[in-house]
């Protein structure tokens, strides 16, 4: 049994109009897994009903081999972070982080070496005395962790509690959030729209659509080899074009794409993907990253003729925009590399950089529609 189970869980808002149904996650002891998706996706929905906010209309929450379901919020040894941080203004450092011991009735000399103690841990010692409004939005979010940590809770969940800092502290609050949760060895669940965040800090992410699971897996699996369209747009492979599977040897997969033929080659251990798997004459979709591809004066195996429409430089790459009788695509290139004119060049691909997936009719007419035949 995993540390954290949530077993058919069903969550309705309106009477009838389930949110959740039916949703199944485990999460092992020590693991920092990540809900990834786009706002409306569903993916604060089991944060919520596992601190206890909203009750669910079926299924099971265990935390620990104790079935949480029906446990009230104050009765579940749980810390949780807020986007917002929820800091009281009114309140000292120190007080803000012992509200949650004061909760459970832990007070003097014992809830002050805690408070410093998790303060110690958050780089905040000394600033116990000072208010929210005298903090940085970066120590406000630190002073939100300590708290959290503060009543040694056995679960830690994390609602997208980076979003209201700059970009650059944000990305030095991922690295610190990390060192914290495995110094603790914390078992956390943290909810995230940004896919940077969830690659950098995560043991696993479990992408999520419209309330239903797409794909769990580990950061590289699945800025990788994305298993479903939707993991592949929403990752970053903003380009794909319709190919027909010709042969398929071990993990390299032959395709046709109007009249260019082209090699991928899977990640994934082709005997584990069971019902998933190509096979020959099936109509699918390739797609590819951006800076996965490379342009090219010449043809060159796994290449396909185009013309540069546009060039944009963006600092440290160039953004090309490259027409193609597969459709438009759009090529991002180091600026150390050698600059192409606008004008005739060729897109290259190398086999491990094309991801082939099946996909429905509709997808399929779609590309055809757009031309990426």
């Amino acid at each position: 049994m995993a540390y954290l189970d949530l077993i058919d869980l069903r969550v309705e808002y309106e009477k009838g109009q389930p949110i959740l149904d039916g949703f199944n996650l485990a999460v092992e002891e020590g693991e920092l897994v990540s809900l990834l998706g786009p706002s409306g996706c569903g993916k604060t929905t089991p944060l919520r009903a596992i601190a206890g906010f909203i009750e669910p209309s079926g299924g099971q929450i265990q935390v620990a081999g104790k079935d949480y379901t029906r446990l009230p919020p104050n009765k579940r040894d749980i810390g949780l972070v807020f986007q917002s941080y929820a800091l009281f203004p009114h309140l000292t450092v120190n007080q803000n982080v012992a509200f949650g011991l004061r909760m459970r009735g832990i007070r003097g000399a014992e809830s002050d070496r805690r408070v410093q103690e998790a303060l110690e841990l958050v780089d905040l010692s000394g600033y116990g005395d000072r208010r929210p409004g005298q903090l940085s939005g970066g120590q406000r979010q630190r002073v939100a962790v300590a708290r959290a940590i503060v009543i040694n809770p056995k679960l830690l969940l994390m609602d997208e509690p980076l979003s209201n800092l700059d970009a650059k502290l944000r990305e030095g609050m991922r690295v610190e959030l990390r060192r914290l949760q495995q110094r603790l060895g914390a078992t956390m669940l943290y909810v995230t729209h940004d896919q940077a965040e969830a690659l950098s800090l995560s043991d696993r992410i479990v992408v999520m659509n419209q309330g239903q699971i797409e794909q769990i897996g580990t950061p590289e699996d699945i800025f990788y080899q994305p298993s479903t369209p939707f993991v592949a747009d929403f990752l970053g492979f903003d380009n794909h074009f319709v190919v027909m599977v010709q042969s398929i040897d071990g993990r390299r997969i032959h395709v046709q794409a109007g009249a260019y033929a082209f090699e991928a080659e899977e990640r994934r251990d082709p005997a584990k993907l069971g019902e998933t798997r190509l096979r020959p004459g099936d109509a699918a979709l390739a797609y590819f990253r951006p800076e996965a591809a490379t342009l090219a004066p010449e043809p060159a195996p796994n290449s396909l003729p185009g013309s540069v429409l546009l060039r944009t430089f963006r600092g440290s790459t160039i953004q090309y925009v490259v027409a193609t009788d597969l459709g438009e695509f759009t090529v991002l290139a180091s600026d150390a590399s050698d600059p192409v004119d606008v004008g005739p060049a060729h897109v290259v691909f190398e086999p491990r950089s094309l991801v082939i997936m099946g996909s429905d009719k509709e997808q399929i007419a779609e590309g055809i529609k757009n031309g990426r035949t």
